[in-house]
């Protein structure tokens, strides 16, 4: 094969990973220079690569890192690891990365990485060839699967002694100035090559699917005179969590676990620390006697309306479109679209700016699972595609077949809902305490009563 004067990877035969696996033998040795490696690009030449006498391969970053700065070995393993990652999907990855982790371990290869200034440029230079010497190719060309191959790549092939000599001081002068990376590029590929048990799997798959509730806290900087139990706590975070990814948050735990504490939480987190316009909507006979004195109580302000004046024909829905948070208490009673309440509520979401609504209900399915459908309606203000980054395409087709299979709701219940029964809370909260004081459930006992009706009248 004639070496090419130019290489830009468009001709069959004549990629860069072509010319180097011709010019790559035992009796050479190699100094690679690129601003990024991926192991693709090392199995492209693997099998020539692993005969040369000597290999010494130095590392930069790419321009997006920014100038160069302490942080640069993170940057750059992070990318490493990133991209390794992806190729995890191939098969024939996990033995490349091995055979790659062979070869790093050699005596007589190694690896630098530069971060004292900007280096972005590529190089590859290969010594002792017959009747040739030196070739150094220089370019735009990374030590990846794509630099290698992909067109529109431009090298040019030097062989001329004084241009070869001012690549080869160019590499040496920026190779004594970097570091040694050899040790922690084998570290990072060798997490790669550790074998995991089934369960080690799974945890790792159960981590990262609750990873985000699970490194959730509370903000320490901001404290709050809401008290809440263990269980509570947990909900809470939770249920922030959800109301930050989906602007909207479906509270059902059981009748006396507490919804009502979780929704002034939440209230306590963006009306009163975050100054954001808040609006309660409640049945008529809650709003004095509970909303109306616990808000006092926590000195949080939000408009509290109940929802029999919501249901009126006049309510001022342009007076509330400006609120940026909302929430239902006994949201149940919204579980029919056909009446004023539901058509101004639905209104109030969808016009103005974007606001997050907390629903508050022990109760959310009364009749048939679609009153759930409703409900949920108000979070999705009717895109039919809202989750169907959750793997949910038609949230209509979605109850249409958890209509005849009620476990078929678990995947949406799982995304959107707060959904804890007494008996989970005193399973796995025994010990469960508010302000000091351990929380009691009494066992319920069931007794007769006999009475007559003649006499009682």
């Amino acid at each position: 094969m004639e070496i090419p004067d130019i290489i830009d990877n468009s001709v069959e035969n004549e990629r860069l990973a072509d010319v180097l696996n011709h010019i790559l033998s035992s009796n050479v040795s190699a100094e690679f220079a690129t601003a990024y490696f991926n192991v693709g690009g090392f199995g492209l030449i693997k099998h020539n690569l692993s005969k040369v006498k000597d290999f010494k391969l130095l590392l930069g970053h790419e321009p997006g890192m920014g100038e160069p700065r302490p942080g640069t070995v993170a940057l750059v393993n992070e990318d490493l690891r990133a991209d390794t990652e992806d190729a995890m999907g191939q098969r024939e990855t996990p033995q490349l990365i091995k055979e790659l982790v062979d070869f790093l371990n050699r005596d007589t290869v190694q690896v630098r990485l530069h971060t004292k200034q900007f280096l972005h440029a590529k190089a590859y230079i290969v010594n002792g060839l017959p009747y040739v010497g030196t070739v150094a190719i220089h370019g735009s060309s990374n030590f990846t699967t794509a630099g290698l191959t992909r067109q529109g790549e431009l090298n040019s092939v030097r062989k001329e002694a004084s241009a070869v000599k001012g690549i080869k001081d160019w590499f040496d002068r920026y190779w004594t100035s970097s570091g040694d990376f050899k040790e922690k590029l084998v570290e990072l590929l060798s997490d790669f090559t550790v074998k995991y048990t089934p369960f080690e799997i799974y945890m790792k798959a159960l981590y990262e699917y609750f990873k985000d509730k699970f490194q959730m806290e509370a903000k320490e900087n901001e404290p709050s005179p809401i008290f809440l139990a263990d269980f509570q706590r947990d909900g809470y975070l939770a249920a922030k969590d959800i109301l930050e990814t989906y602007n909207g948050v479906l509270l059902a735990d059981s009748v006396g676990l507490g919804k009502t504490y979780l929704g002034l939480q939440l209230l306590d987190d963006y009306a009163y620390h975050l100054r954001q316009k808040a609006l309660i909507v409640c049945p008529a006979q809650l709003r004095d006697v509970l909303w109306s004195k616990k808000l006092a109580d926590y000195r949080i302000f939000a408009h509290i309306h109940s929802q029999e004046e919501l249901g009126r024909s006049n309510f001022p829905v342009d007076e509330f479109v400006d609120s940026d948070l909302v929430l239902i208490d006994e949201s149940h009673n919204f579980r029919n679209s056909n009446i004023n309440r539901y058509d101004n509520l639905f209104r109030l979401l969808s016009l103005g700016k974007p606001k997050k609504l907390i629903l508050l209900t022990a109760t959310p399915v009364n009749n048939s699972i679609f009153d759930l459908y409703n409900q949920i309606r108000l979070i999705t203000r009717d895109h039919d595609d809202f989750f169907a980054s959750s793997g949910i395409r038609s949230l209509w087709g979605y109850f249409l077949q958890a209509e005849a299979n009620k476990d078929h709701l678990y995947d949406l219940l799982e995304e959107i809902t707060i959904r804890r029964s007494r008996h989970y809370v005193r399973k796995n909260y025994p010990h469960a305490m508010i302000d000091g004081k351990p929380v009691r459930f009494p066992d319920r006992a069931l007794h007769t009563v006999r009475y007559s009706l003649e006499q009682t009248y």
